[in-house]
């Protein structure tokens, strides 16, 4: 994490000027914004996926949705879903029915930003950008 720098200027009349020095990167060295986020690659599964047949319910095997977070984008033969919630490692639901009933191998993305209040999500925010 880029930390951003901050000066405190006395210009002798009793009051500061605070100057930020630096930009704030997390997850990125070099931001180009006053905050910037970088969210992270893309994440293979370790196995693969299933559903029975057209249905918001996904499982797997061996704790493979483990690192899997409530939001993330989640992509198997080449369509993707949002996680709405989670059971446990091998079990989950998404936002929308498909049929992955033969068995995909997946990928994931979290989502970059969370606030929560007591366990509570108040706001998040998607790979895609989208706040729910």
């Amino acid at each position: 994490m880029a930390t951003s720098w901050i000066s405190q200027n006395n210009t002798g009349d009793g009051t500061n000027d605070y100057k930020t020095l630096q930009n704030v990167g997390i997850g990125n060295t070099a931001p180009t914004a006053k905050t910037e986020i970088d969210c992270g690659a893309t994440i293979n599964g370790t196995q693969n996926l299933s559903t029975s047949g057209s249905s918001t319910a996904v499982t797997t095997t061996n704790n493979a949705f483990a690192a899997v977070q409530i939001g993330a984008a989640l992509t198997a033969n080449y369509i993707t879903r949002y996680v709405v919630s989670k059971t446990d490692s091998n079990n989950l639901t998404v936002d929308t029915a498909v049929n992955w009933s033969a068995g995909y191998s997946f990928t994931y993305k979290n989502p970059i930003l969370k606030l929560s209040d007591e366990g509570a999500i108040r706001l998040m925010v998607r790979a895609d950008g989208v706040s729910d």
